[in-house]
C-alpha cells in the first residue's frame, strides 16, 4: 500500500512541475538584457499579480586570459522596488579554469524569486574579482575580463516554482526505490523463517506512521533546497 502512495505522490509532484513550468501566466513575459562586464542595471520588470514567481537567470561567458589558468568572478545581484530602495540581494560565483584534462567551466546561475505584490522591480548587478574588490554598477572593465564578457540577465515569469514539486518528487523515487529494496528483504527473511506472523498488524501501523514521516521530511527539505527567494 505505501509503496503505491509514494509513487502516486510521487508522479503528482512531477505532474505539477510540469504545469507549473507551461503554464501561461497572462500578459508578463520572458525579458532578455546584456549588462555591462563589471555590472548594470536591468528593468523594469512590471508584476502584474501577486505572489508572481519569477525564474532569474545570470550567464557571464568567461574566457581564460592570457598567460592564465584560469579565473573566477562573483556577480552580486540586488531587488529593488519601483523608487530603487533595496529589497534583498543574491549572487553566486563563476568561472573558467585549465587543467591537466582539459577546460571546466561555470558561466552562471538560476535563483526563483517571489513577488509579495504587484508592482515595478529592478535587477542591479554588480562583479568582484579574486581579491573580493567589487566593481560598481556601469563601472569601468577590470583588465582580467575582456570587453565582450557581458553579464546576461533573463527573467521568465512562472505561475509557480516547480524546481520545489521536481526536487520532492525525485527524493520520494529515491525513497520508493530504498523503501522496496528493504520490503523485498524483509520478505524473503519470512518465507525462510515461517511462523512469525503474528506482528504483521504492529508493524504495518508502524510503516504507516513512518510513510508519513516520511512524506512530511520530504516537503520540508524540497521547500528548504529549491533555492527560492521571496522579497
Amino acid at each position: 500500500m505505501y509503496r503505491l502512495v509514494l509513487t502516486l505522490f510521487a508522479a503528482l509532484c512531477f505532474a505539477t512541475s510540469f504545469y507549473l513550468d507551461l503554464a501561461p501566466v497572462g500578459a508578463e513575459k520572458p525579458e532578455t538584457q546584456s549588462l555591462n562586464s563589471a555590472g548594470g542595471e536591468f528593468g523594469p520588470i512590471r508584476v502584474t499579480r501577486d505572489n508572481r514567481v519569477y525564474q532569474i537567470k545570470v550567464r557571464q561567458n568567461l574566457s581564460i586570459p592570457y598567460n592564465s589558468n584560469g579565473i573566477s568572478r562573483f556577480i552580486g545581484g540586488e531587488i529593488l522596488d519601483e523608487q530603487k530602495n533595496f529589497l534583498m540581494a543574491f549572487g553566486n560565483d563563476v568561472w573558467i579554469e585549465r587543467d591537466s584534462e582539459g577546460i571546466d567551466s561555470k558561466k552562471g546561475f538560476d535563483i526563483w524569486v517571489t513577488f509579495p505584490q504587484k508592482g515595478v522591480y529592478y535587477l542591479r548587478f554588480t562583479s568582484e574579482n579574486g581579491d573580493d574588490t567589487a566593481q560598481p554598477a556601469g563601472a569601468e572593465v577590470p583588465e582580467d575580463i575582456p570587453p565582450d564578457a557581458a553579464i546576461d540577465v533573463s527573467t521568465n515569469p512562472k505561475a509557480g516554482n516547480p524546481s520545489i514539486h521536481f526536487f520532492i518528487g525525485f527524493i520520494t523515487i529515491i525513497i520508493l526505490g530504498v523503501v522496496w529494496y528493504l520490503k523485498e528483504g524483509r520478505d524473503n527473511k519470512n518465507k525462510k523463517a515461517p511462523g512469525k506472523k503474528g506482528k504483521r498488524k504492529s508493524s504495518s501501523g508502524n510503516t504507516r506512521t513512518s510513510l508519513v514521516n516520511i512524506l512530511i521530511w520530504v516537503i520540508f527539505f524540497g521547500i528548504a533546497f529549491s533555492g527560492e527567494y521571496i522579497c
